[in-house]
């Protein structure tokens, strides 16, 4: 089975070239590896695609206006990595919200980017999320590592575990190049 490498929080607002020569860093050194690009659809221009409130821990509140001032919206089907994911039409907590609000982001964003994988925000979960993907043939995955998913800013890389994940706007090029050495 070939190595499967998910860069989480991936939107208009990633810096696009440091993300393109990571993916690149990475098919040089795992050349068998898989990228995967979970993608979230709208974002508001260089601040990120998620809420520095929420990636502190501080906010994961789905009606904070942050996550709905946007001004841009994903607009690649190609070259980033093999495989285009959804992370959600916005990066928010879906565990906050109905079924059906659940059911348009999820279903909105997989059609969009022409996907059949969601990937949920934070890696929180629950019963609406597993029964809406179930429900649409979509395969939701998460960042657990009792699904097998283990991340490279948590733990040493190591090529023999199949299932890593990471955040690029974590880390600049030259840092991720070392991270991911370090277990090569």
């Amino acid at each position: 089975m070939a190595l499967l490498i998910r860069n989480d929080d991936v939107s208009m607002a990633s810096r696009i070239w440091e993300l393109l020569d990571m993916y690149k860093i990475i098919k040089e050194k795992i050349p068998n590896a898989i990228i995967w690009s979970a993608v979230t659809v709208f974002s508001k221009g260089r601040a990120g695609p998620v809420n520095p409130k929420a990636t502190h821990g501080e906010s994961r509140n789905f009606a904070d206006e942050f996550y709905y001032d946007v001004d841009d919206a994903w607009r690649y089907h190609k070259g980033f990595g093999d495989k285009i994911v959804s992370h959600g039409l916005f990066h928010i907590d879906h565990t906050h919200l109905d079924y059906k609000a659940v059911e348009m982001s999820i279903l909105g964003s997989c059609k969009y980017l022409k996907t059949d994988v969601f990937v949920p925000p934070y890696g929180y979960i629950n019963d609406n999320i597993i029964a809406i993907c179930k429900k649409h043939s979509i395969k939701v995955e998460h960042p657990y590592p009792s699904s097998g998913w283990l991340s490279l800013e948590l733990n040493k890389f190591n090529p023999k575990h199949e299932k890593w994940y990471f955040h690029s706007w974590r880390y600049s090029v030259k840092d991720f190049k070392e991270a991911l050495e370090k277990g090569i």
